[in-house]
């Protein structure tokens, strides 16, 4: 049942926004005990990057692929898309391993909060460099100021 749905809404006959908002729920959950895991990991004496890389090596052969799939249409994209997929690479190999090094010294309900204020970082970043593409509202900026307060309540508590 949830299939059918699924290739309805990524169909374009649904709501594209339900959809991608179903697929952060589940990112959010894929990435939240991919943290507990690597807690465990690093608590049993697993070194960090060990861990880190490891994880992002299934990851890539997990989704290999699905991305070679769509290569070759998109392989005639500029070089300034290959850049920046490079660079989002980069950034996401880093946070990865930043959080697992993070977790080998800090439990996962202090990181996980402060990991979790990614989104802040993604709001200012499109804010400042896709105004054409985004639209960054009061509204919005009230409910970043709500997730600092709570980040920094969870945070605090823990502490």
């Amino acid at each position: 049942m949830a299939i059918p749905t699924l290739r309805k809404l990524r169909q374009g006959t649904g709501r594209p926004v339900l959809l991608g908002m179903v697929i952060a729920v589940a990112a959010a959950m894929s990435y939240g005990s991919s943290q507990v895991i690597a807690r465990q990991l690093v608590t049993e004496s697993v070194a960090p990057l060990v861990v880190s890389f490891l994880s992002m090596a299934f990851g890539v052969g997990f989704f290999a692929v699905q991305g070679t799939q769509g290569f070759r249409k998109d392989r005639g994209a500029p070089r300034r898309a290959f850049a920046f997929m490079a660079l989002a690479g980069a950034a996401g190999s880093a946070a990865s391993a930043t959080t697992v090094i993070a977790l080998s010294y800090a439990p996962v309900a202090t990181v996980s909060p402060v990991v979790g204020a990614s989104p802040l970082i993604s709001v200012l970043l499109a804010h400042r460099f896709l105004q054409r593409l985004e639209r960054v509202t009061p509204r919005l900026w009230i409910g970043v100021a709500m997730v600092v307060a709570g980040i920094t309540l969870i945070t605090a508590s823990n502490a």
